[in-house]
């Protein structure tokens, strides 16, 4: 849960490694665990969001940093960009318009 203003919210977090470097080492040389109770230590532990980032909240930065990246590169092209357009050709079937269910209450 996380709490958003006056708010409580679900949240679905997915930590990261704190030390990626150590956990490749580990992986690098074999089994990263010497046993099952250290495979078990391992995944029954708390979580530490100040030392393992969320994965999801990674990967929105890094969309965000490659966008920003795209933008500033478009100009030094020396090919112009071109909108995608979307048209009759590339749908299969009509649209339709789904609207949701009114409640039940």
């Amino acid at each position: 849960m996380r709490k958003l203003a006056a708010f409580t919210i679900p949240q679905i977090y997915y930590p990261l490694p704190a030390d990626i470097e150590g956990l490749t080492v580990k992986r690098s040389a074999g089994l990263p665990f010497q046993s099952l109770e250290d495979l078990r230590r391992t995944l029954s532990r708390p979580r530490q969001r100040m030392r393992e980032p969320d994965a999801l909240e990674y990967l929105h930065t890094c969309v965000i940093l490659f966008a920003d990246l795209s933008d500033a590169l478009v100009g030094r092209s020396p090919v112009a960009p071109k909108l995608i357009e979307i048209g009759r050709e590339d749908m299969i079937g009509e649209p339709r318009v789904v609207l949701p269910k009114p409640d039940s209450k």
